[in-house]
């Protein structure tokens, strides 16, 4: 399920960059493999925050973008697996995410990110300015962030659990 774009816009124009404490000095990009259109840049301009966005669309190589990223925010209304959170993860970024869907089990809440429920801007901004005015702790957790991502979900473990579903599934079928 792609992220709820309008979540961002809140937690930005809503008083999420203020309680950070970064005054002017912040910027956001919006890059994705769905079209947020106009209404997404209608919105910015609405809420006085499009001078400080980026809306850069689908991106062929997303891993050029995450690398320079300090944090993933993600206060998604729903999602599935989280594959964003995982891709950032493995780039060590740490993830700001909403608990919801597949993402408490791809972000462990204080070793790898930070999961928060929906909605809850406060309690997100709170995690991004930990993450973001703490430097040691914003590396340690890429770090354990991007082990996670290879230990857990590299192909080399992948692969094999597929192919053991398929031939249960098969045996069960024959």
């Amino acid at each position: 399920m792609n992220p709820a774009p309008f979540s961002f816009y809140e937690f930005f124009a809503g008083g999420g960059m203020a309680r950070l404490g970064l005054g002017e000095a912040w910027a956001c990009g919006f890059a994705n493999d769905f079209d947020i259109g106009r209404n997404a840049e209608h919105r910015a301009r609405c809420l006085g925050i499009y001078d400080h966005c980026s809306f850069v669309g689908k991106q062929p190589r997303i891993v050029d973008y995450l690398s320079a990223s300090d944090v993933l925010l993600l206060p998604s209304e729903q999602e599935s697996f989280g594959l964003a959170a995982l891709e950032a993860m493995a780039c060590e970024v740490p993830v700001v995410a909403s608990r919801v869907g597949g993402l408490p089990e791809v972000v462990t809440e204080g070793e790898t990110g930070y999961l928060n429920p929906v909605g809850d801007i406060e309690a997100m901004a709170d995690d991004a300015a930990r993450l973001l005015s703490d430097e040691k702790l914003r590396r340690e957790m890429g770090q354990r962030a991007r082990a996670f991502a290879i230990d857990r979900y590299c192909t080399d473990c992948v692969i094999p659990e597929y192919i053991k579903f398929y031939e249960e599934v098969i045996a069960k079928s024959a």
